[in-house]
């Protein structure tokens, strides 16, 4: 068996495996089954791996198969405060990639879906995604129309069908109803 620097859990039957500067996936018998070529690989799932290589994102197969080519100047969340929150994974059938310095969505099978036109986007949850222009956040459906302004400071988790935003001015916390497009404060 080789020796490897850092060894990840196993997912799905594959881990990923680094040794010095370079990644690579092996099997539950420990077998090399993707060599040690890339910069980095993110953790297999649903059938694909997240890997860079040479400063540029793509997608690969358990097999280590280029699925998706390297084409993506980074994906979610590889950097930042949101860094490795969600992983480099599909969410609801879209992956938040950036090209030119804005991000925007493809599917599986790495077609860009809604360009890239936003300073951050983070993943579909509940059928909307949170995007922001310059300094506030709004929210956008799966076919990329804006389902609320960019109006609010900050966006974190979701409750059920709600999503808790933030404003500034207000020093409020109010909840964006993702269902019916509106704001619940709950101090009114």
């Amino acid at each position: 068996m080789s020796s490897y620097d850092s060894i990840s859990r196993f997912n799905n039957g594959l881990a990923v495996v680094r040794r010095g500067e370079r990644s690579g996936v092996i099997d539950t018998n420990f077998n090399l089954v993707v060599d040690l070529l890339y910069d980095y690989i993110a953790r297999y799932e649903y059938g694909l791996m997240a890997v860079r290589q040479d400063d540029m994102w793509g997608y690969m197969n358990g097999e280590g198969t280029v699925m998706i080519d390297f084409q993506f100047d980074n994906i979610w969340a590889t950097s930042g405060v949101h860094s490795g929150m969600y992983g480099y994974i599909f969410s609801e059938g879209f992956a938040n990639v950036v090209v030119g310095g804005k991000w925007g969505f493809i599917d599986t099978s790495g077609i860009i879906v809604i360009p890239p036109m936003f300073d951050e986007a983070r993943p579909f949850d509940g059928g909307v995604a949170a995007v922001r222009q310059d300094r506030l956040w709004g929210f956008i459906n799966a076919r990329g129309e804006m389902i609320s302004d960019f109006q609010f400071d900050g966006t974190s988790f979701r409750i059920y069908d709600m999503i808790r935003v933030w404003n500034e001015e207000e020093r409020a916390t109010h909840y964006f109803n993702m269902t019916y497009g509106i704001i619940v404060r709950p101090d009114l």
